[in-house]
């Protein structure tokens, strides 16, 4: 760790102007790749709701501190479907100390109802294999908010409809999306 604070002393003198560039850019590839050994690494694996309705999605976030990289095996589980949404990883630099995690994001969406449990997510990080905790995950069938403001198809009172007369409207989506994803769309 001394030679990491004598190199960065000799960049910032501009003794060493050259490796201004290279050194810096060589520490964050070997952060990156999970080179730079860490003294702990801790997998954590978290929901962002604990319960849902068949029409909705749940998001599940694995962090994996102490490494910029890592294996992942997600179980598969009858009724629900994961969709891995990205990943992000942190680089940080504090008094010469390097340390590194990343975060692996995944859409849940439930076929069924019904109470379901995640199992644990293994993780292989440097040739160790590590696992996160099991989840609890209830599904209902629908939200109690939908279920009242729903109306029903032959309900003679449906919003814009006035003497018999029915409101149509046409919405276009303009690209391919993903279930969870924000699309722009466009009402004529």
């Amino acid at each position: 760790m001394r030679a990491f604070q004598n190199l960065f002393a000799l960049l910032k003198s501009g003794y060493l102007p050259g490796l201004q560039i290279i050194c810096p850019l060589a520490l964050l590839i070997m952060v990156s790749q999970g080179n730079c050994h860490a003294a702990d690494i801790t997998v954590t694996a978290t929901l962002n709701r604990a319960s849902m309705s068949v029409e909705e999605t749940a998001e599940m976030v694995v962090t994996v501190n102490g490494s910029g990289s890592a294996e992942l095996d997600v179980a598969e589980v009858d009724g629900l479907e994961f969709t891995q949404r990205g990943h992000s990883r942190q680089l940080q630099f504090i008094n010469g100390t390097a340390s590194a995690s990343l975060s692996i994001t995944y859409l849940i969406q439930a076929m069924k109802p019904g109470s379901y449990v995640i199992p644990a997510v293994t993780v292989e990080v440097e040739g160790k294999k590590l696992q996160t905790e099991a989840i609890p995950l209830e599904v209902t069938s629908s939200s109690p908010q939908q279920q009242e403001t729903t109306p029903s198809p032959s309900s003679p009172d449906l919003p814009g409809e006035k003497d018999g007369q029915k409101a149509f409207l046409r919405a276009e989506v303009q690209n391919q999306s993903y279930v969870g994803e924000q699309v722009p769309l466009q009402i004529k």
